[in-house]
């Protein structure tokens, strides 16, 4: 073979590679990226030294703690007359020792009620008055305990609607299709689509919203789920779009607190009341200092902007003190962006974080803002678990509920209160 042949080969191969290299870099992006959070990500920490090492479990002389019990609904004296050995008669026990016992009742078989509903005619304005029970629904043959028990299977539980219909009928006897079970859960999104809107009233309202979005599958279709979280209030929005409009509708064009949200350009073109998240920040810098010393130096210096940051703001310092340290920080991050980088991705990286220079210490300002949008993320992970679930959604109907029925129960959750209960006062 001749050296011009075999410098061809050479250099087909080295584009092969390389372009195999690209694809394996891409499939990694998936893993290893700013949005990509520490519960997703392959890498594992490293091994720290044997000596340093904690041992796993309490420590030695920690005061053990026992489960607290509730106070019992009923006392059961258990005696004996005989010996268990020599089954000689006993007389009055020399002791008793107590011991509590939590169960549960044996699954129980659905009731059937047949109402009968009083009709009346009204002999002075001629009109029809139809009588109403507390227990009776507006429509359908199913009660609201059973309704909501089968939206809480679906939402809260995380059941498909065919592991539903298994349970209803060995639990309780029900025998009732799939298609059925959707309706029931439809008919409760309904019927607690009052208590969604008063979220969205709060949320409207707030000082402080955290925001995040995610991508699901509606019809075949991409559509995004969106999360607004402002103390223990949880709004879940499933739309079609990305943009602007989705935050404007939800927010109002009044809105005047600020969101925390991530580096996603609809918030910025909403309202310059921002906190970008640091997390994200913070994880897409150390991914550049896996790449050169130009990305260490600078991760470096962000860790310590953040950390410096974070241990003043510890001890709540008056607004002086804080409007002091906010320029602080904005003239320590300035030097460091107007220094350029011969390194592309570098570069890139800087000119990110200066597009969100106004917004990365409101923080620091304002008490009660998080430098984080953790609170979103967590809240925006029970869609992402019923997503992989689910795989997607079939219609509007199924956004409907699931953005109702997602909301509620999880800022029922987050206030301490009872689903059942709640969802019995909607329905």
């Amino acid at each position: 073979m001749c050296d011009g042949t075999l410098v061809r080969q050479l250099q087909n191969e080295v584009q092969l590679l390389r372009k195999h290299i690209e694809s394996l870099e891409n499939r990694l992006k998936a893993y290893e990226n700013a949005h990509t959070p520490p519960s997703r990500s392959y890498k594992r920490r490293p091994l720290k030294p044997e000596d340093e090492r904690k041992s796993p479990g309490r420590k030695p002389g920690h005061e053990g703690t026992t489960r607290p019990y509730r106070e019992p609904d009923k006392t059961i004296p258990v005696t004996q007359d005989t010996c268990t050995h020599c089954n000689a008669t006993l007389g009055e026990p020399r002791s008793f020792e107590s011991r509590i016992i939590e169960d549960i009742p044996r699954p129980q078989q659905a009731t059937i009620t047949r109402f009968l509903v009083a009709r009346y005619l009204c002999e002075r304005c001629g009109r029809e008055t139809v009588a109403t029970h507390p227990d009776l629904p507006a429509s359908g043959l199913f009660g609201k305990n059973l309704l909501s028990l089968a939206a809480a299977m679906k939402y809260k539980y995380r059941l498909p609607y065919r592991k539903i219909t298994h349970a209803l009928k060995a639990q309780h006897g029900i025998d009732i299709t799939p298609a059925a079970v959707v309706a029931m859960v439809g008919r409760t999104a309904v019927s607690l689509r009052d208590g969604y809107s008063g979220i969205g009233k709060r949320i409207m309202n707030a000082a402080v919203v955290h925001a995040d979005e995610t991508s699901i599958r509606v019809d075949g279709k991409k559509w995004w789920i969106w999360i607004f979280v402002a103390g223990d209030d949880v709004l879940v929005v499933v739309a079609d779009s990305r943009g602007e409009g989705v935050i404007k509708s939800v927010l109002g064009p009044d809105f005047t607190g600020i969101v925390v949200c991530d580096g996603w350009k609809p918030y910025k073109a909403f309202t310059s009341n921002l906190q970008r998240c640091w997390a994200h920040l913070l994880r897409e810098a150390d991914g550049l200092a896996e790449k050169g010393t130009e990305g260490r130096a600078l991760a470096h210096a962000l860790h310590e902007m953040f950390d410096r940051a974070t241990d003043v703001l510890e001890a709540n310092p008056p607004p002086q003190e804080r409007r002091r340290l906010w320029r602080r920080m904005r003239r320590w991050m300035g030097i460091w962006l107007n220094k350029p980088s011969p390194e592309a991705q570098v570069q890139k990286f800087i000119n990110k974080v200066r597009n969100g220079y106004d917004h990365w210490f409101t923080f620091v300002l304002h008490p009660g803002v998080e430098p984080t949008n953790n609170t979103a993320e967590r809240a925006l992970r029970e869609s992402v678990v019923q997503r992989k679930i689910i795989g997607c959604l079939r219609n509007q109907k199924g956004t409907f509920a699931h953005e109702t029925m997602m909301s509620v129960f999880a800022t029922w959750e987050n206030q301490g209160l009872n689903i059942y209960d709640e969802m019995g006062k909607y329905l």
